[in-house]
């Protein structure tokens, strides 16, 4: 009860914050908008002659949302660290199954006052994304659909929202990274902190790990994956099915032994410690 007066109270402060910036066309878990109203719009989309609907429904989308993609969305507005520890700490509460308490890797609990806001505040920049593009479209919660004129337009449309909606490649994600990392090695080579810099290096390489095991949203798509990478079936299978997290299984043993430091040293994925040697021995 104590956890849920507090997310309320979020709630009411929170609310009146984000709400401004949600598109028109969401309609799921905001004040004064209905499932009905959603419905009139949908009737209106097809009544301009647009017959064809793009289905975009985010498969588990409240189990799977990524803690620190939602917190940078929700620090875009917030500044007050103590408001954005206490919505990490909600997010990160553990689950009870069978008895015993689990860690929450990611996803939001359902059920909570807080969490319909979170979702939306999520699902935002999504929205944005369909409205830049001069899609009509009804968002109702995860679930929206695109209104098309034709089935050419809608085949385009579906396409580019299933790219937009899985996220770029591991070679366009490193792509981005590098320059990043290497300003950022630039401006802290001083730093007599080897160690640390070890560390950064095989937390980044994690992180990457972490996002292909996400990528795979199925346990077969991951066994596959797994074995092109090199590791026997059987491993393959036990290690796609183990119920862990992303990050767990970033740091697990076979992920990586089927994406070791040698892959992204391939994929030229920048490392931290080379680089700032590179650049002191310049200086």
């Amino acid at each position: 009860m104590v956890d849920r007066l507090i997310q309320q109270a979020l709630l009411q402060i929170l609310q009146p914050i984000f709400e401004p910036e949600f598109s028109a066309s969401s309609y799921g878990f905001r004040p004064g908008r209905n499932a009905w109203q959603a419905v009139q719009a949908a009737r209106d989309h097809v009544r301009s002659g647009r017959f064809w609907v793009v289905d975009v429904d985010l498969a588990r989308f409240f189990d799977r949302v990524n803690h620190d993609l939602l917190m940078a969305r929700v620090a875009r507005k917030v500044g007050d660290r103590r408001v954005l520890g206490l919505i990490r700490r909600f997010l990160e509460a553990g689950l009870m199954r069978d008895g015993l308490v689990q860690q929450r890797a990611e996803g939001t609990p359902q059920g909570g006052p807080l969490s319909p806001l979170l979702s939306n505040i999520m699902l935002n920049d999504l929205d944005r994304e369909l409205e830049r593009r001069g899609h009509a479209f009804v968002r109702y919660g995860d679930d929206c659909n695109v209104y098309l004129g034709s089935k050419a337009a809608a085949e385009h449309a579906f396409e580019a929202i299933r790219h937009y909606c899985r996220g770029t490649s591991t070679g366009k994600t490193i792509e981005a990274l590098n320059p990043l990392l290497r300003g950022w090695t630039s401006s802290f080579r001083h730093a007599e902190v080897k160690d640390v810099w070890e560390e950064l290096d095989g937390w980044i390489r994690r992180k990457l790990r972490g996002r292909i095991w996400r990528q795979c949203k199925r346990s077969v798509t991951r066994a596959r994956l797994l074995m092109k990478r090199g590791l026997k079936e059987e491993r393959a299978w036990r290690s796609a099915t183990n119920g862990r997290g992303p990050w767990w299984n970033a740091g697990a043993s076979h992920m990586n032994a089927a994406f070791p430091k040698s892959f992204f040293d391939r994929m030229q994925l920048v490392s931290l410690v080379d680089t700032r040697r590179r650049f002191l021995f310049q200086s």
